[in-house]
């Protein structure tokens, strides 16, 4: 029997890499029985994922538990999260659990799980954008002084350390960079590649005579906006547009050959598909520090859909496109905008390169496929 627990997320937040988990899981061990906690919004949200890509998970038992939407990095939630581990843990004893995979934590989850008396369980845990800070910048959650040194991830992930807990990063790329940081031996820090299922749909984009752009998650709306700023007032320039698939828009609307398609909401599963239908390249303008220590779910989302990207160097995005080229990597913004140029100005001449871009990106899909992950998830689960 195998035990399974989302403590933080409610709803579609992490549906994609949670249901990969969950099915990949399901490949590992195809006997075993699992059972599954998390919040009942989420349990439906996953539940969608599946159906949408006819995958049947047996001998599973969905169990919801409350989560409530935390305000992290604070005492409050850590003691929130001591009592949800507590009557978790409660449960798994009774049910005879020895191992607990967590698809994701906090510092003060993670400070809340290990004050449990318990020694009997051990547990792989999934660590996400959290591990970004166990560095000293440039992005810090912390509000104060007092939170930087109690609540501080690096802090957690050391404290009460046994071999009784794993940690799993969610590319290979984080575990370079992270051993700068921490003794990733020293705390059973392993990786696999994001766990993602990937559509077995055909998506191709509609014929026309145009490129479609677009941004996918939070998009960098004002680097779109100084893009869409240059490309507007050049003259001659053939039609293009680009397209905001996410809910931050800034000062998009109402600019020329942006189309905004979901300002200020969040989309389902169905409604991105329906969107990025047409799109020819996903432009991904993280800043280089970003995605070194966790990785681009946006990116695998352009995986999904099969489309080649520009994208500015970064070193997430820059490990997979040195697996298979994905796409066009750019320097700064310039190299961005005069990349977008020339494909609005050749649209039907880069048609033979895209093709060539796409065929790379199904074969890297069949390389980073969860399908191919079950020894990694059995040494993930194992004692």
């Amino acid at each position: 029997m195998i035990a399974i627990c989302e403590p933080q997320c409610i709803g579609s937040a992490h549906e994609a890499v949670n249901s990969g988990f969950l099915h990949g899981v399901r490949l590992a061990y195809p006997e075993e029985r699992i059972i599954f906690f998390a919040d009942q919004s989420h349990i439906d949200a996953i539940a969608r994922v599946f159906a949408i890509n006819n995958i049947a998970i047996d001998n599973i038992e969905y169990r919801p538990i409350k989560i409530r939407p935390l305000n992290y990095f604070t005492f409050s939630a850590t003691v929130r999260s001591y009592f949800l581990f507590k009557a978790l843990l409660s449960e798994l004893m009774i049910l005879g659990i020895k191992r607990l995979l967590l698809l994701s934590i906090s510092s003060d989850g993670l400070y809340g799980l290990k004050m449990q008396k318990n020694n009997s369980i051990s547990y792989s845990i999934a660590i996400h954008a959290v591990f970004e800070w166990i560095t000293d910048g440039p992005y810090s959650p912390y509000k104060t002084y007092l939170h930087r040194k109690l609540l501080n991830f690096k802090r957690a992930l050391q404290w009460r350390h046994s071999n009784k807990y794993k940690y799993v990063v969610l590319s290979p790329h984080i575990l370079v960079e992270a051993n700068k940081h921490i003794d990733i031996a020293k705390y059973n820090i392993s990786a696999i590649f994001l766990p993602f299922i990937f559509s077995k749909k055909n998506h191709i984009a509609i014929n026309k005579n145009f490129v479609t752009f677009a941004t996918i998650g939070q998009g960098e709306p004002q680097k779109v906006y100084k893009i869409a700023s240059v490309l507007n007032s050049k003259l001659n320039l053939r039609k293009y547009e680009i397209r905001i698939i996410g809910a931050p828009v800034g000062r998009l609307e109402n600019v020329e050959n942006i189309i905004c398609v979901s300002p200020h909401k969040k989309l389902t599963r169905d409604q991105i598909e329906e969107y990025i239908t047409g799109v020819d390249i996903i432009l991904m303008l993280y800043d280089k520090d970003l995605y070194k220590l966790t990785c681009s779910g946006a990116l695998f989302e352009t995986f999904a859909y099969v489309k080649p990207i520009i994208f500015l160097s970064n070193m997430c995005v820059n490990y997979y496109n040195s697996i298979r080229n994905i796409g066009y990597e750019c320097s700064d913004l310039d190299s961005v905008i005069e990349k977008m140029e020339f494909l609005i100005n050749n649209y039907a001449e880069a048609g033979e390169e895209l093709s060539h871009i796409k065929n790379n990106i199904l074969a890297l899909r069949s390389e980073i496929d969860i399908i191919n992950a079950s020894s990694n998830i059995r040494e993930i689960l194992s004692a």
